[in-house]
């Protein structure tokens, strides 16, 4: 795919995070490192990481790692459960939001890693004008 269309996709997924509450995505990044490890197929890959969204969207896993309270906390799970819609079908992990459902691993990587930017990005501008 495309740089550009990759790029699309962040920008899109980067206004459906609450940026009043902090920012979840080095988090997200962090589960995609932890999906690389010991995996080598990109479906492997893919599988593992949403296997580790899908779970930290419980409501019985405290957050506070991600620092911010409660607030930040609920904003990621509502953005798994409400934004990127994980699923499990036939022992699999499916996703159903447009903007990831066909990507490569190397492809959602690049995306979050471009929706950190856009959001650590906004924090700033939004910091200044205060």
């Amino acid at each position: 795919m495309k740089k550009k269309e990759l790029i699309d996709r962040a920008k899109y997924l980067s206004q459906q995070v609450d940026k009043s509450c902090g920012n979840f995505i080095p988090f997200i990044l962090n589960c995609m490192q932890t999906a690389e490890e010991g995996t080598k197929t990109d479906e492997d890959k893919k599988q593992k990481f949403f296997k580790l969204l899908y779970l930290t969207q419980d409501d019985k896993i405290n957050l506070s790692l991600l620092g911010g309270g409660k607030s930040v906390g609920n904003e990621y799970k509502n953005f798994i459960k409400d934004k990127i819609k994980i699923e499990i079908q036939n022992k699999k992990y499916i996703v159903k939001n447009e903007q990831l459902r066909n990507l490569t691993f190397d492809e959602i990587k690049i995306v979050f890693g471009y929706v950190n930017r856009l959001v650590e990005i906004h924090s700033k501008k939004t910091v200044k004008k205060k």
